[in-house]
């Protein structure tokens, strides 16, 4: 008896739930049907020209309230948002906060590289150059930029929590792990003191204000790429890399800096 009850209790439900699917105006699969149907925004989203240092201000800013791939991110779409509304009202700039301290905190690449790079492919045409181009000039440059330490001496950001110019370093590599772990050894800082912490709220500042350059040059039509992979990188790729014979690497990272000289005796 009671598995009969509880056979018709079920079936019940089944055509219940199906007659409320029949009702036009309950279609429970309405929202599934409109995203398979739906044409993607049209891309890139427009951009006009932007002040540069304006938006490491608030970049450098917003690292202190989530990270730097929020922090880069968000400065640019606000921005965007104040000076062109739609589509940049649409966008939760809260979906790069994953990107912080090289995703979720596991060191792989710099959450400030990760913001703007979501910001380049945001809107330009050129993305893939200007991102690769991002990349590289985060490798070879020593960071923080003495523009943004001179922002902190001038306390043109709001938040400060280490005072005075950052000690520069060289990272030779887009990743979190490689560009602290080398800036903790040059100045005995820790991971968690603020002085790391400010360290990299900075070179968010510097991140975006790069991309917001080059996305600048690129609306006059004056864009051509600077950074490429260094010569030594390029001389590996020859023999390893994707277009090689052997094709056996995925990388245009320095590789020195982590395998030495495989060839040497």
């Amino acid at each position: 008896m009671d598995k009969d009850l509880s056979r018709r209790n079920f079936l019940g439900s089944v055509a219940g739930l199906a007659g409320v699917a029949a009702l036009p105006s309950l279609n429970l699969f309405s929202g599934h049907e409109r995203l398979l149907s739906a044409d993607d925004p049209a891309w890139p989203a427009p951009y006009t020209p932007l002040d540069p240092i304006e938006v490491m201000k608030l970049a450098h800013d917003t690292f202190w309230n989530g990270g730097c791939g929020y922090g880069s991110f968000h400065a640019f779409v606000k921005i965007l948002r104040d000076q062109i509304g739609a589509p940049y009202t649409y966008i939760p700039t809260q979906m790069l906060k994953f990107g912080k301290g090289g995703v979720l905190e596991t060191g792989t690449l710099c959450g400030a590289l990760t913001g703007t790079l979501a910001a380049v492919n945001l809107v330009s045409q050129k993305w893939d150059k200007i991102c690769n181009e991002l990349i590289h000039w985060y490798s070879q440059t020593y960071l923080p930029t003495d523009l943004s330490n001179q922002m902190a001496v001038n306390h043109e950001f709001d938040v400060i929590k280490h005072e005075g110019p950052i000690e520069q370093s060289l990272s030779h590599s887009p990743l979190c792990h490689v560009s602290i772990a080398r800036w903790c050894t040059l100045t005995g800082a820790t991971v968690i003191s603020n002085h790391r912490k400010e360290r990299c709220g900075r070179i968010t500042a510097d991140c975006i204000g790069k991309a917001v350059e080059l996305l600048n040059q690129e609306y006059a039509g004056q864009y051509a790429q600077a950074f490429h992979a260094d010569e030594e990188t390029e001389k590996c790729l020859s023999c390893h890399g994707p277009k090689s014979e052997m094709a056996n690497v995925q990388s245009e990272m320095s590789c020195g800096q982590c395998h030495g000289n495989p060839h040497a005796e």
